[in-house]
């Protein structure tokens, strides 16, 4: 889908939706325990929104997706002069009949399948991703959800374990990513089965990985007590093998991972306690591996540990606690991808402390090293439109608005 209002900010994205219900500013603001004048603000762009649970309220209040007000763009669409598409042709090989049918029936696989070529193919996907480079990414992707599910339906024993590995490796990517690209009930629907193809396979690494991706998702559709939850179920299922005494650095990486989308998912949850604990563990746990690493695509350690630490205090209303963690924090060790997101959440603090000219600096730092994600990611376009429409606004901001393709300020 694309949105056809990309160019509206959040607040007048609710006030169409409020229109559209025919509810007054009183009526709305009194369903979300707000004050008229406090909705006022929030639609005419002078209070931002500074809590992700505001926005549910607002959005179930509402009747509509939590997505909607968002306002999360889909910028990878089919491409002129290239024969192929992204986002359009991932959905279709996500939803390719063909992999229902009998193995012997799928056609142009059944001269064999190379494991190892497949491997390359994911981890190339991965490193694509994780260095940046969304569209690379978004075009590679559908080929090799195809061919990795089909892998799994030709092979047996322990070469069809191996695939069903792959497979929910390149399910994972698909979860992580497109919610970034406005798409996360495609994003849920793919890491729902990415953790059948993992429990399938038996590999518990694989099945924490895939557990932290669907809660991951359910938090990028608004479900952010659901999404806490699943995490502490998954913890309790996976933490006695992840966390054994010669558990290696996957192990220890995938078990802080689900810890540390736990705090997120806490927080944004309005459960403070419970996301320091999850906090306090991922911690434990980068302390024992003992370095900034990358098993399993996570880039886990004791640096994503103090980026989780910013996304919190953002999550929880702290954006005085979020910058002061973020904007001083050296994340070069770790990869581009974490990097780049983190600038993001440390714009949006800066944002909130009405720093706007220091925020739009940190994007276009960031936009340096990882310029697709920042000029695609729903966040960073945001607080570019919002900068762009300040009383004096960055003139920075505004070349930032036109690589973005951000036409109505």
């Amino acid at each position: 889908m694309r949105d056809s209002d990309a160019h509206l900010t959040t607040g007048q994205r609710i006030a169409k939706h409020r229109h559209r219900r025919r509810l007054s500013q009183t009526e709305l603001a009194g369903l979300v325990g707000r004050t008229d004048e406090w909705l006022r603000k929030v639609e005419t762009g002078r209070h931002e929104i500074d809590r992700i649970s505001v926005l549910r309220d607002l959005a179930d209040a509402l009747a509509v997706p939590f997505g909607d007000l968002l306002g999360a763009d889909i910028l990878l669409d089919w491409r002129d002069g290239e024969g192929h598409g992204s986002i359009p042709q991932l959905r279709a090989a996500l939803t390719d009949v063909r992999q229902f049918l009998p193995a012997d029936q799928l056609a142009g696989h059944q001269a064999g399948v190379d494991l190892d070529a497949l491997a390359v193919r994911v981890n190339y996907a991965w490193n694509d991703y994780q260095s940046s480079r969304y569209n690379r990414t978004a075009l590679l992707l559908p080929a090799i959800v195809t061919d990795t599910l089909a892998a799994t339906r030709l092979l047996t024993g322990d070469d069809q374990r191996r695939a069903l590995r792959q497979s929910a490796a390149a399910h994972q990517l698909v979860g992580v990513f497109v919610p970034k690209l406005g798409e996360p009930d495609l994003a849920f629907g793919t890491a729902r089965r990415g953790l059948e193809l993992a429990q399938m396979s038996g590999d518990v690494p694989t099945i924490g990985s895939l557990y932290r991706i669907v809660a991951y998702t359910l938090g990028a559709l608004g479900l952010f007590a659901e999404s806490a939850a699943l995490i502490d179920s998954a913890v309790t299922l996976v933490e006695a093998d992840l966390s054994r005494p010669e558990a290696d650095g996957t192990d220890l990486s995938v078990l802080g991972m689900l810890h540390l989308i736990g705090a997120r998912s806490a927080a944004q949850a309005d459960h403070a306690e419970q996301a320091e604990q999850h906090l306090a563990h991922a911690d434990a746990l980068a302390t024992r591996l003992g370095y900034n690493g990358n098993h399993a695509y996570t880039g886990f350690g004791p640096i994503n540990v103090q980026i989780h630490r910013t996304v919190v205090a953002i999550e929880l209303g702290d954006a005085a606690r979020a910058a002061a963690i973020g904007v001083p924090l050296d994340t070069s060790p770790v990869p581009i991808e974490r990097r780049g997101r983190h600038a993001i959440e440390s714009s949006r603090a800066l944002t909130r402390l009405g720093r706007v000219e220091e925020a739009v600096d940190l994007l276009l730092t960031a936009e340096q090293f990882a310029g697709e994600q920042i000029r695609h990611h729903s966040l960073a376009r945001e607080i570019v439109r919002r900068a762009s429409r300040a009383k004096h606004p960055p003139r920075r901001a505004a070349a930032l608005a036109s690589r973005m393709g951000i036409q109505a300020l």
